[in-house]
């Protein structure tokens, strides 16, 4: 694609048909798709997420306290892997649903198990446990997902592999959406991060805004116990913090491009700039989102509600100028009090959340 025919991301609202996104593969500068990923979550009231958002929230961590207790030890029965290749599948149909739009699922082959991640392309840490690249097979080009859930007959936590996961989940979103086009290509220090890494900027911003939302699910049990989701990848992100181990690793990938690999690309730019609506803070290490990002979005939500409104009061005096208003108990304006679904959704708690 020309580096002047990028696609326009589509206008998103949790609910009607703008709820039901569609994105073309590898269309979109990436930027605009890490402002687009967070304007569906970031600090949204109930009443603003999509339905199946707050089902997929509420899925997502009744699995994670239940099941969290099974992982940690040893597989006593090889035959019981299945159950827990089948809790990683199941946290990933949720964090896709609330964080991607459910556009991974269709184009993702995801791999559970003991020892199924390669070794390191970049040759840059001895062990990996997770890995994320395009595939090809039966002339149908996906995107493969490995995660090892343990390794030497020993699970690890659960809160370790779906931090594994998440993260391997934003390596999709920008590969299978992000424009590769000379332009990009040359601009990835800038961006998504050089290739077999993948950890830019914008991979460390949306990575740590995303976790930031993970960790606002934590409940506690009945008992009072608090089910940890709070403390998620705490040594690695601390506090407010973008990962480390992430950051370091990008830094490490960059010197070791050859120079002539180093001449093909942009300069880096400060990703601390105030002309980004998301961008690093001065001290380089926390995520700051422009107040009028949310807030322009939240507006247009608002104003198409109206609108939407508007045009069902006005096709509604329109059935009964002609006569067809008029049910069979005779009671033919008590449609109006009730709304609709949408609109009682827009209507609803003021609280966060989480």
């Amino acid at each position: 694609m020309a580096a002047d025919k990028h696609l326009t991301i589509p206008k998103y609202a949790p609910f009607g048909d703008r709820m039901n996104v569609e994105l073309y593969m590898n269309a979109y500068k990436a930027r605009d798709l890490l402002n687009y990923a967070v304007i569906a979550f970031y600090k949204r009231r109930n009443g603003d997420l999509r339905p199946t958002q707050l089902a997929a929230y509420k899925d997502f961590t009744n699995r994670f306290v239940k099941r969290r207790p099974a992982y940690g030890g040893e597989l006593k029965e090889w035959a019981s892997l299945v159950s827990f290749q089948d809790d990683i599948k199941f946290c990933f149909d949720q964090l896709d649903e609330f964080f991607f739009f459910r556009l991974l699922g269709p184009h993702v082959e995801l791999k559970s198990g003991f020892h199924v991640v390669g070794e390191d392309p970049l040759k840059i840490d001895e062990r990996i446990e997770g890995e994320t690249f395009r595939s090809k097979a039966r002339n149908r080009s996906y995107i493969q997902i490995n995660i090892n859930i343990g390794a030497k007959g020993t699970l690890y936590k659960l809160d370790a592999i779906l931090g594994q996961l998440m993260h391997e989940m934003i390596h999709a979103y920008f590969l299978l959406f992000a424009c590769g086009c000379a332009s990009c290509s040359r601009d990835v220090l800038n961006t998504v991060g050089v290739e077999d890494d993948g950890h830019g900027p914008l991979f460390l911003m949306l990575h740590r805004l995303i976790l930031s939302e993970i960790r606002k699910w934590a409940v506690n049990d009945k008992d009072g116990n608090n089910s940890g989701l709070d403390a998620l990848l705490a040594d690695d992100c601390p506090g407010e913090c973008i990962s480390k181990s992430a950051r370091a690793r990008a830094e490490k990938a960059i010197k070791g491009l050859s120079p002539n690999q180093r001449w093909r690309l942009n300069q880096i730019r400060s990703p601390k700039s105030e002309r980004y609506l998301i961008r690093l803070d001065d001290s380089g290490k926390r995520v700051v989102v422009r107040p009028s990002l949310k807030q322009r979005q939240i507006e247009w939500e608002d104003s198409l509600r109206d609108n939407t409104k508007r045009d069902r009061e006005f096709s509604e005096d329109e059935r009964v100028r002609r006569g067809e208003g008029c049910n069979s108990d005779g009671d033919g304006e008590g449609g109006e009090e009730s709304g609709s679904g949408e609109e009682q959704q827009a209507g609803g708690s003021e609280d966060e959340l989480r």
